[in-house]
């Protein structure tokens, strides 16, 4: 069920051609916007000076969705760095597809779970990894509801507080 060391690294690097792909552009820090009084702001420069560029309510909300795609697959290359601490440490990691109907394929356009000894730790968007590249290396375990292994990877009623405790723990 758990993922060997090799597939570990195959995740990474798969992982890391998609952080290629998106570019340094992607990762850029952006300030953003401010609402003052009745304007919509944004920090930026002009000529090494600091200026504030109004924005329309779209062009503000675009910036924030941008942030938050960043911020998004940031956090999900931060959980694969810990599930290769976690899988380093012996620990058993697992890519999971829950599907609800018995005998349901794998489905690229769903998301994965990514477990770390029966925890569930982080779900994992089809915008952030290939699932079809992970799913043709054997990467992805799909599950059915109801099952045993179900059981062992469903949610154990905690916190994230909970959860981020446990990895720290974890890798102690």
């Amino acid at each position: 069920m758990g993922l060997t060391l090799n597939q570990i690294r195959s995740l990474a690097a798969i992982v890391r051609k998609g952080i290629e792909a998106k570019g340094a552009d992607f990762f850029k820090w952006i300030d953003p916007p401010k609402i003052e009084g009745q304007r919509i702001t944004q920090p930026t420069s002009k000529d090494g000076a600091p200026v504030a560029r109004e924005l329309s309510l779209g062009e503000a909300f675009a910036v924030f969705d941008r942030k938050l795609n960043t911020v998004y697959c940031e956090r999900f290359v931060l959980a694969i760095c810990t599930a290769i601490a976690a899988a380093n440490a012996g620990k058993d990691v697992a890519l999971l597809q829950f599907q609800k109907e018995p005998h349901a394929p794998f489905d690229a356009t769903g998301w994965v779970v990514l477990a770390i000894d029966g925890h569930p730790v982080f779900h994992i968007s089809p915008a952030d990894l290939p699932l079809n590249t992970v799913n043709d290396e054997g990467l992805v375990t799909v599950v059915e509801e109801g099952t045993e292994t179900a059981h062992k990877y469903a949610w154990k009623n905690t916190t994230k507080v909970d959860e981020f405790g446990m990895l720290l723990d974890m890798l102690l």
